[in-house]
């Protein structure tokens, strides 16, 4: 599966049975994303759940592409999780983190892009299924085969 589908189940799965995780996840809806929902009807937690993996994904997939597209340009090494984080998604995120911050570093720019506020437990959870890891290090892979290069080429004709 990919990266949403493992962060929806889980999501879902994490909810529904850790209380804590649960009123977090809450939180981080209705107060970093305000969104509306009926935690208490079936139908609309599994749609803002759904949305929520959606959104945790795609905040951590731009800062990846970003990467991509500023990494030839400024010597950035490839984006390849080492080993000792393929199994655990902290240190996937401390992995990102130090090739973000050595991108903010090598291009003196792009820290907004890089480190949103308060992104960073979405983050985690986006690493944090099942089987998101090797999920992400598929994404990484097929991103890595994109030639940025040739889209700037073609943006300017």
């Amino acid at each position: 599966m990919g990266p949403v589908r493992e962060l929806r189940d889980y999501l879902g799965l994490q909810s529904d049975q850790n209380a804590v995780f649960d009123a977090r996840l809450r939180e981080w809806m209705t107060r970093e994303q305000q969104w509306n929902f009926d935690r208490g009807d079936p139908d609309s937690w599994r749609k803002v759940v759904d949305r929520a993996a959606r959104s945790m994904v795609y905040v951590l997939s731009n800062r990846i592409l970003f990467y991509q597209a500023v990494r030839l340009r400024n010597d950035l090494p490839e984006l390849e999780f080492p080993a000792r984080a393929k199994k655990d998604p902290k240190r996937a995120l401390e992995y990102l983190h130090g090739c973000f911050e050595e991108a903010v570093e090598k291009t003196g720019d792009y820290e907004p892009v890089f480190f949103p506020e308060e992104k960073e437990w979405a983050a985690l959870m986006a690493l944090s299924g099942t089987n998101s890891l090797d999920a992400w290090d598929r994404t990484l892979r097929a991103v890595e085969r994109f030639k940025f290069k040739e889209i700037a080429v073609c943006l300017r004709l």
